[in-house]
Order: structure tokens, then sequence, then C-alpha cells
């Protein structure tokens, strides 16, 4: 475990739906850094969807 919660994001304005447990790429773009692109897990929000799953949770412990 890393220590803290996963960290989240929220996205809206999608054309269609994005059922839960999809995976999406989501690219961010800095200013000095350039671009950077994760799969992010799509969580369900309403009582049907499935939650996600953290695979972060699941890690082993980072030694030192």
């Amino acid at each position: 475990m890393t220590g803290h919660p996963p960290y989240y994001l929220t996205l809206s304005g999608f054309t269609r739906e994005v059922p839960a447990g999809t995976t999406v790429p989501v690219t961010f773009t800095f200013t000095d850094a350039g671009t950077g692109t994760v799969q992010a897990t799509v969580q369900g929000r309403g009582e049907r969807d499935e939650p996600a799953h953290y695979s972060c949770l699941d890690a082993p412990p980072v030694e030192g």
C-alpha cells in the first residue's frame, strides 16, 4: 500500500456512456514537462455499477 488513498479525478462531458470498469487513456499536458498519458479505470457512481479495482492497493509495499 502506498500510504495514501488512491488519487481520483472527475471528468465530464462525454458524448457516450462509459461503463464502470472501462479503462480510458487520459493525457495531461504540462507547460514545462510535455505530456504524459495514463490509463484510468472508470469507477461506478450508481448502485448498479461495479466498483473500480484499485491496483495500487494490491501492490506490494515499496522498500526503502
